[in-house]
Parts: structure tokens; sequence; C-alpha cells
């Protein structure tokens, strides 16, 4: 049997064909069979698309190219066979034109080889392209042999597919670039309630840390009713003796108002002794009767002058609480005549203001402590 680089064919060493003598006939037999063992092991590499012939059986890609296979039938006959082993060595996705098992244009990724030969009428996948991955699992896992850290590994698709959720473990969802949201107990992203609901009503009775307002000048004044004015800003001053910090806001309730809110803040003070800037301030549901508190912390310096603000979008009717031993914790704040003069302005729509140094104040000769905070 001979080969011709392209068909098998029976060598005939009877009937010679290049002399007298069988000698010649075996001489070509043996060039036939040294071709046959060189194409047999012939290694080409490509860096681009490429063309598969008889001519080689090992193609090394160096690039992400297209590989295209030969009719099965031009390169291998009945009885016989031809065997491609394709390597891709490139960082890139391989693609072999042509049915392979079936399969339209298989790909070789990067890093990976396929074997594929002919039975002279269709192409298969050798032992490269069908074998089973031997079970290697436990080898990756915490303690196995070749463990794999969960910062070693690429990075993720921008999906959702591992996000932890209320029915499994798994990862933090993708912040959301806005620092004004919170992660949620479901595993979603929100922005926190514009509106304290629920458990920043604390009731007056449960309220057991020390709570004060401004220096009570009129004894007996402090747990008086005032009824707010709707869109009306009030500020009491006062002057902390030492420096401490608080730790809520708040307001005592007589009566709620519906849908309406109370804002409670602490303000600092210009040079003029004027509410300045806005510290810190707590949103308050006002459909509700008793002591309504929520959290803000604030540093207030010794001999400082600050204002204790409370403002309203309805008419609630509220109170301080009793402040307890005041002199030892705040100091007189001298505005205009009175000590406890407070100052409000009419007309404010969405609550206490960030700036209020730009505001002509009236003065209020009552000077309720409405609000209080607690420290």
């Amino acid at each position: 049997m001979a080969y011709d680089a392209e068909n098998v064919k029976e060598l005939d060493v009877t009937t010679p064909t290049e002399g007298s003598s069988y000698i010649p006939e075996l001489n070509n037999s043996d060039r036939e069979i040294k071709r046959v063992i060189k194409n047999q092991f012939a290694v080409v590499s490509k860096s681009a698309n490429y063309t598969l012939t008889s001519a080689e059986s090992v193609v090394i890609c160096t690039a992400g190219i297209q590989i295209t296979l030969p009719s099965a039938g031009s390169v291998a006959g009945s009885g016989s066979t031809k065997h491609y082993w394709i390597k891709n060595s490139s960082s890139s996705t391989v693609t072999v034109v042509g049915s392979v098992d079936g399969e339209s244009n298989p790909t070789i990724s990067a890093g990976a080889a396929m074997h594929i030969f002919s039975d002279g009428s269709a192409w298969y996948k050798g032992i490269l392209g069908k074998e089973a991955p031997i079970a290697h699992a436990s080898s990756h896992v915490s303690g196995g042999s070749d463990s794999i850290k969960l910062d070693d590994l690429a990075a993720p698709d921008d999906n959702t597919d591992l996000n932890i959720s209320t029915s499994a473990h798994g990862l933090c969802p993708k912040a959301p670039n806005d620092t004004g949201k919170f992660l949620r107990g479901d595993g979603t992203w929100a922005a926190p309630p514009s509106t304290p609901t629920g458990n920043n009503y604390v009731d007056h009775a449960f309220v057991t840390d020390p709570v004060f307002c401004p220096y009570d000048a009129h004894a007996g004044t402090i747990s008086a009713t005032q009824a707010l004015t709707a869109n009306r800003a009030y500020w009491i001053p006062f002057i902390p003796k030492f420096t401490f910090s608080i730790a809520a806001l708040g307001v005592y309730i007589t009566t709620g108002a519906s849908a309406k809110h109370i804002q409670v803040g602490i303000y600092d003070a210009t040079a003029a002794g004027k509410p300045n800037s806005r510290l810190k301030y707590v949103n308050l549901e006002a459909d509700y009767v008793g002591g309504a508190i929520d959290l803000a912390t604030e540093e207030l310096t010794a001999g400082k002058v600050y204002y204790l603000a409370a403002w309203s979008d309805g008419a609630p009717s509220v109170r301080s609480v009793d402040a307890g031993n005041i002199p030892n914790i705040l100091g007189h704040a001298l505005e205009s005549s009175s000590k406890l003069t407070g100052l409000y302005v009419d007309n404010i729509s969405g609550g206490l203001p960030s700036d209020a140094s730009g505001y002509t104040f009236n003065n209020s000769a009552s000077g309720q402590p409405e609000a209080f905070f607690e420290i």
C-alpha cells in the first residue's frame, strides 16, 4: 500500500513501473512511507486564518483565528483516516470552521486543544475533545490541595446572580454610588425614609436618660402647653456650661396633627448671636400624643451660644419635659432684653433651614422651650 499525500493506493510490486526489477518499485514505496510519516507528524504554527491540508497534522494557533477543515473525504478514504491536533496557545478563542460530531464551528478556548479525525465521510472529536474532566472540586475548596481564594478569582459579571437574598447567603449587591442610600435587610439599597416612622416615638414615661431644655427663667412654665404655628420656625438660645454631647432631640406632643410633622434641631450662632447653621435635626411625625424622640449626636462646646429650634407644617400642641437640675448643665443666654427671649420666622416651608443667617427674626416674649435634647 502506498500514499501519495492525498490518497491511499495499493503498491504493486508484481509489475515494476520504474524498471525491470522490483528494486525501483520498493524504493518508491519507501519514499511514500517516509512521506506518510512526515505528514502524520507535521507541525505548523499559524497566526492568521488557515485552511487545513493533508500535509500537516499538528497546528499551533498563536492568535484567535479560524481554522477551516477540508472535506472529510479529501484527506481520508475508505479504510483510512486523517487526524488533526489543534492547540490554541493564544489568549483568545480559536474557531474550527466545519461540522465536528454534529457541532457546527466548535471553538477552542485559550490554552486548550482539540483532537479531530475523519473516517472519509465526516469529522469527529477525538479523546481531547470528548473526555470527561477528572473530578477535582474537592481540591479547590478550603483545605484542599489546590484551594482557590475568593479574591484570586476573576472579576464576576455585572449581574445579580450571586447577590444576597432573604432565602440564601450571597455577595453584597453592587453599591449604587449614592451616599444617601443604605443596605436594607431584604438585600436591596434604599434611601432612608424622609419621615421617621414607628421607632422614633418613645413615650415620655420610658425616657430614662437625662433630658434638658433651655433654662427656664419663669418657673412652672416648662410644662406649659404651646400650640405651634404652621410653617413657623422657633429658635430658643442657650449656652452650655461645659462641653458635652447630645444623643437625641425630641418634643412632647399633647395634641397631635394628622399627617403633619415636627422638626427639632440644634443651631450654632453667628458672631452677632443670631441663629446660624443647622448642626443636627430630626423629623418626627406629629400625629401622635406623647414623647417623640429620635437620635441626633452632636458635641456642644462650653461657653458658645446655641439655639434649640422647632418647626411644624401643622399646628400640634407641644411642651417640653421635666428638665431636672438645669443650672448644672445650661447657662443664661442673653438675647435682646430678656435672657429667654426666643426668635421666630414665619412662612418657612419644607422644614428647618440649613442656614438661618439670612433671616430677619421676630422676638417672642414668652420664649417657651417647646423641645428638649437628651444627653
